[in-house]
């Protein structure tokens, strides 16, 4: 038993003092907008995506396909499965045309909050949807959009 709790406090101890060392997380403002988790979800969706002209790779998955493909330094993957399922995910940080004129890297931070309909935000930006199926982060660096990864699932 005493071995047990010597244990068990070790364990404490590990997990609190990792945390204790790691960086806290980067402030982030968060918001809702249907509206624009909409418009991204309409420039990435399966067809778009099928129809870019660069090579792709495909993996069998539970009755579907998970295709991926890179454009320089910019991933994308897509899951089209049965029963109508479409998930997506993509890391731009090089200018991409898959999503202009949506979205485009290096637009002013001022006109890409214009498009939110914020007035202002922190350097970076989570947007999610209401129902919580997607999620973009944006990053801003000098007063530019750098970054952009989106994550979503949806149904048909």
């Amino acid at each position: 038993m005493r071995q047990f709790i010597c244990l068990l406090a070790l364990c404490v101890l590990v997990s609190t003092g990792s945390r204790a060392m790691s960086p806290p997380p980067a402030p982030r403002t968060t918001i809702v907008n249907d509206e624009f988790i909409s418009g991204l979800l309409e420039t990435v969706s399966y067809e778009k995506l099928s129809r870019t002209p660069y090579p792709k790779t495909s993996t069998p998955l539970k009755g579907g396909k998970v295709i991926r493909f890179t454009h320089g330094a910019n991933t994308f993957s897509y899951y089209k499965g049965p029963y109508s399922v479409f998930m997506t995910s993509f890391d731009v940080t090089q200018p991409d045309p898959v999503l202009t004129p949506f979205l485009s890297l290096g637009a002013p931070k001022s006109a890409v909050l214009k498009k939110l309909g914020q007035t202002k935000s922190l350097d970076i930006l989570l947007v999610r949807d209401l129902e919580g199926g997607a999620l973009a982060t944006l990053t801003f660096q000098q007063g530019a959009l750098t970054k952009i990864s989106f994550a979503a699932t949806y149904i048909d």
